[in-house]
């Protein structure tokens, strides 16, 4: 099947052996973080509906399928490590479970990425599952804005400050030791 320009698509649209043409979201990203592409099928592929459910519909429910279950597996190693975390350390300087969730996370993505290129799990790209949906689990920027933002307001600018560049900068070397690793 060749790929086909919107407008091509648009004409060949309806030639589908129910009559709806069929669009397969590629989620694989060969070599890029770019926007998601799409592909138009025409008559020469299997229709939605059919009784023999096509392959691009089987990997693009196999692909949502594996990355909930692996956001699901990030998720609670995250918690795993949060717990963890405030049993070593208590309530110490900063969320420990967080930053330590941040950096690991951010070696781990980093080397995912650059290791897994190619590699596929139940035909869907690896990345997909063990870098969006585990790595994107298990790291947490949204717990980490919440955590200094509630630093600043309770007026530990002090804390707040080592917080940020600490975690910034451990996870931005983080990832640059992933990539030297998987390189």
């Amino acid at each position: 099947r060749a790929q086909q320009g919107v407008g091509a698509a648009k004409a060949s649209a309806g030639t589908g052996h129910d009559g709806h043409a069929v669009v397969e979201s590629n989620l694989s990203h060969s070599n890029s973080w770019g926007p998601t592409r799409a592909r138009w099928q025409g008559a020469e592929g299997t229709a939605r509906g059919s009784a023999g459910s096509s392959t691009i519909e089987v990997r693009c429910a196999m692909s949502w399928i594996l990355l909930g279950l692996g956001g699901a597996v990030g998720t609670l190693l995250r918690h795993g490590l949060a717990v963890l975390g405030k049993r070593l350390f208590g309530d110490a300087w900063f969320p420990v479970g967080t930053f330590a969730a941040n950096a690991l996370g951010s070696f781990a993505l980093v080397l995912v990425w650059v290791a897994l290129e190619d590699k596929q799990v139940f035909g869907v790209d690896a990345r997909l599952v063990f870098g969006t949906g585990v790595m994107g689990g298990f790291t947490t920027y949204s717990t980490f804005n919440l955590a200094l933002v509630q630093l600043f307001q309770a007026g530990d600018t002090g804390r707040g400050v080592l917080y940020l560049l600490a975690t910034v900068c451990v996870c931005l070397g983080a990832g640059l030791l992933g990539f030297a690793v998987a390189r």
